[in-house]
């Protein structure tokens, strides 16, 4: 994981769009911007960046509690995480293709705060309005299939999905476009 070398990078809405915010002159962010595709720059939860290697980002993490694929082409790991709550504890999914980290899910309730996980500032758990001022108005939403109350939020044309269980946000979930793995 490389947290402490990411520059601040997030998405903000802004007239009628979403755009990608990041400080272009920061060695950092030049640094990043030579080892990962442009449209990246901002999909990242805590320290983990799509874009990067895929062993570099899971490594820190050691071994998953599951590896739901594994082959050459496609990896999909899961890790479980500390809960803040006595709700079903939270995970992390990472994704690769090839050695390639494409997609990061981060889903639960709300996950021990030693984590300090989030993505363009907005963490698990916080309300939907949280949510719409930085992303801006729904694009897409549906109910999904076999979760009672859990409605899906998309904001297509980016790569971010978010799912939202009782007005709060259960689930994040960034890929890469055409990149991440089948689940």
């Amino acid at each position: 994981m490389i947290a402490d070398t990411l520059p601040d990078r997030e998405y903000q809405f802004g007239g009628s769009t979403i755009s990608c915010q990041l400080d272009a002159e920061a060695p950092a962010t030049q640094a990043l911007q030579d080892r990962i595709p442009e449209e990246a720059m901002c999909q990242h939860i805590g320290p983990f960046q799509l874009g990067l290697p895929f062993g570099e980002q899971t490594e820190p993490l050691g071994t998953p509690a599951r590896r739901v694929v594994d082959t050459d082409s496609q990896r999909l790991y899961l890790y479980r995480l500390k809960p803040a709550s006595d709700k079903p504890p939270p995970y992390l999914l990472l994704g690769g293709v090839g050695d390639t980290l494409t997609l990061i899910q981060l889903t639960g309730s709300k996950i021990d705060p030693l984590y300090d996980w989030d993505f363009s500032s907005v963490e698990l758990g916080v309300p939907e309005d949280s949510i719409t001022a930085v992303f801006g108005p729904l694009r897409q939403t549906k109910d999904v299939e076999d979760m009672d109350g859990v409605k899906l939020w998309s904001y297509l044309p980016h790569q971010i999905s978010l799912e939202i269980r009782d007005e709060k946000l259960f689930s994040i979930r960034i890929w890469l476009k055409g990149r991440a793995p089948q689940l």
